[in-house]
């Protein structure tokens, strides 16, 4: 039969498939367990059809799209007075959102759950009358708040969440999908994210972890397998334990009987009790041999000759095939969670991990390994940090060079101000500026470094503006990575951040914007030979490009 669609059956289907020492019987066990009690009961006594993986391309009405986020916009929640808008690159990086507690930043965290998920851990366990302080005091109107998306195969979402004025409850609020070309839809169902951001948990914020810790075993151990996705898993094993007892317990009961029959029979001379008593001590026992001794005798004694009869007539059900069914799951578990962190993972639609706050409290000598790991999954995941604490900010620059590091300020009237402290293509520019205006560095080095410099600032911005526009366009990741990689020159890459075509001429660019030759001179032909024109106009030249190539980024 076909099971409705769930990801975790598929995955232990597809590892049964593989597995050729397990017995089928055991594998029935297992997915039988994940189906409920009543198919385990089924296949217990070997009635179960075996369940199939949902074909490719099918199962729910909604199928989960990959995307990266674009943008997060709020206006009167919590820190956050009049609407600001945070903007990130939709795009595999590191990006560092830092500023000082109260400063606003966590809101954008927090805004970033709610309109995903339509709560907020940080509210959920909160008394009344802390639910009913979420709004910013200094906005009166409605509040509201947006999420920009990057659909793969679809382009620009817009996910919201709105307050109506004079309303004080959080949860008193509405949602809505705005998908290009589309009408607008209530909820958030469209997104097919109902149990994929439970499943994968692209958000983590600080509260949650510490909540976890800091809660009682039983309350942890629920919460992490829930958050892990183990919680179906755990489900599935008690159900085989609870099976393995109730299959036990005959044998057991019938262990028990038969050694006191054996007492009963060896304390007896008669003759059928002695063969009886042979028959019973061998190995391998002859139920027929036993019957027929038990069936229409006198018996010695007549409770262990019931104990006999009920021994002999007992069909049980083969143990060490239960246990191992139990086992066999207990390592599925342990399998599974080396899969994590599940945020990460293949299957899951969002090409995004967002962590807020995630150092507080840490050893500094941890702090350089997590900007590492960090670093990897931005290799093919877009990776959001909000955090405090100036540590990792400063391990950031000095370990991913690549990074963004943006600062959030908050002044009087709950006003956020986000301005960029660390991007790539301006860092280049910065760099370069250094280099000529520094008197002790002779001319002809300059000439030599400040070309270079200059050529990786323009390609990173240019890279940057391709990658916003496809992804923000629906592309998929490794189409938009192939084409800049296609792209030979840099030309064809301006190309693609202008046009999203390599092929497109940017000669009309060339001939309305003077710089913008002198910026690709010093780009092109300087690199192969050295600078020949002023090295101070040529870097303001290329800064002006960088700036015109990230103001493409919407």
């Amino acid at each position: 039969m076909t099971t409705p669609p769930d990801p975790l059956v598929d995955v232990v289907l597809t590892l049964a498939d593989e597995d050729g020492s397990t017995p089928d019987e055991v594998k029935y066990l297992v997915l039988a367990a994940l189906d409920g009690d009543a198919a385990l009961a089924d296949a217990a006594d070997g009635r179960y059809d075996c369940p199939e993986p949902a074909p490719a391309g099918k199962g729910s009405s909604t199928e989960p799209v990959g995307a990266f986020l674009q943008s997060i916009t709020v206006s009167g929640f919590r820190g956050v007075g009049p609407e600001r808008t945070l903007t990130l690159h939709p795009a595999p990086g590191l990006t560092v959102v830092a500023g000082r507690n109260g400063s606003g930043k966590s809101t954008f965290a927090e805004a970033l759950e709610v309109g995903l998920t339509r709560k907020s851990y940080r509210w959920a366990e909160r008394a009344a009358d802390w639910q009913n302080a979420w709004g910013n005091l200094h906005v009166r109107g409605p509040r509201h708040i947006r999420i920009r998306i990057g659909e793969q195969d679809v382009g620009t979402t817009t996910v919201g969440i709105d307050w109506a004025p004079g309303v004080e409850r959080f949860d008193d609020l509405t949602s809505w999908v705005q998908r290009p070309g589309a009408k607008r839809e209530d909820g958030l169902g469209s997104l097919g994210w109902g149990t994929a951001i439970g499943l994968y948990r692209p958000i983590l914020s600080y509260e949650e972890v510490s909540g976890l810790l800091t809660a009682e075993p039983k309350k942890l151990y629920d919460a992490l397998c829930a958050i892990l996705g183990l919680d179906q898993l755990v489900t599935a094993q008690q159900r085989l334990d609870t099976l393995k007892k109730t299959t036990s317990a005959p044998v057991d009961d019938a262990r028990t009987g038969a050694t006191a029959v054996k007492k009963a029979l060896a304390e007896s001379t008669d003759e059928r009790a002695i063969e009886a008593l042979r028959l019973l001590r061998k190995h391998s026992r002859d139920l027929d041999a036993l019957r027929a001794l038990a069936t229409g005798s006198r018996a010695t004694s007549a409770g262990a000759l019931g104990s006999l009869r009920n021994l002999a007539d007992l069909e049980l059900p083969d143990r060490a095939t239960v246990d191992r069914a139990a086992g066999d799951l207990r390592a599925a578990v342990g399998d599974l969670a080396l899969f994590l962190p599940r945020a990460t993972r293949p299957g899951s639609p969002f090409r995004f991990v967002v962590l807020d706050d995630p150092i507080q409290a840490m050893d500094p000598s941890k702090i350089d390994g997590l900007v590492s790991v960090l670093a990897e999954h931005a290799r093919t995941r877009q990776v959001v940090v909000f955090s405090h604490d100036d540590r990792l900010p400063e391990a950031v620059r000095r370990l991913v060079p690549d990074a963004r590091i943006v600062e959030v300020t908050r002044a009087a009237g709950s006003v956020i101000e986000i301005g960029d402290t660390q991007d790539p293509a301006r860092r280049d520019v910065d760099d370069a500026r250094a280099f000529v205006r520094d008197p002790a560095v002779p001319d002809e080095l300059v000439r030599r470094v400040v070309p270079r410099l200059c050529r990786s600032a323009v390609e990173t911005a240019a890279r940057d503006a391709w990658y916003a526009r496809a992804f923000a366009g629906g592309a998929d990741r490794q189409v938009v990575e192939s084409t800049w990689s296609d792209a030979r020159n840099q030309p064809q890459r301006i190309a693609l951040a202008l046009h999203g075509d390599r092929e497109r001429s940017t000669d009309g660019w060339l001939r309305a914007v003077a710089y913008w030759s002198t910026a690709l001179g010093v780009c092109g032909s300087a690199n192969h030979d050295t600078l020949r024109s002023d090295p101070k106009y040529a870097v303001e030249c290329v800064g002006r490009l960088v700036d015109d190539l990230r103001a493409t980024i919407r």
